[in-house]
């Protein structure tokens, strides 16, 4: 069994997994805006990957805590919408992706 050795095998991570991976290994970068609606603010809180908080008001502590529970150390960065998250939820809200209207 001498000269054959076995590859390692490639590890495919879920967005859950690879957020999973990075806690622990320093701050995680997050984006946050805020969306005026009708009922009040909705605050999203975006990573590189995918939407990571969703809240109705402006409850920055309690989203800071729940953040701080679910990613240790992070850093907030206001206003940025890099995913297009924000802008998806407002264009539905009028009624322009063809999704509920008021």
């Amino acid at each position: 069994m001498t000269g054959s050795r076995q590859k390692p095998r490639a590890v495919t991570r879920t967005p859950v997994a690879a957020r999973a991976a990075r806690k622990g290994s320093g701050a995680v970068e997050l984006w946050t805006s805020t969306i005026r609606s009708e009922i009040g603010p909705i605050v999203i809180v975006t990573d590189s990957v995918g939407l990571c908080a969703l809240d109705f008001g402006d409850r920055e502590e309690q989203i800071k805590t729940f953040l701080s529970r679910r990613f240790g150390s992070f850093v907030l960065h206001r206003g940025g919408d890099p995913l297009g998250v924000g802008g998806r939820i407002s264009r539905n809200r009028v009624g322009e992706t063809g999704g509920p209207s008021a």
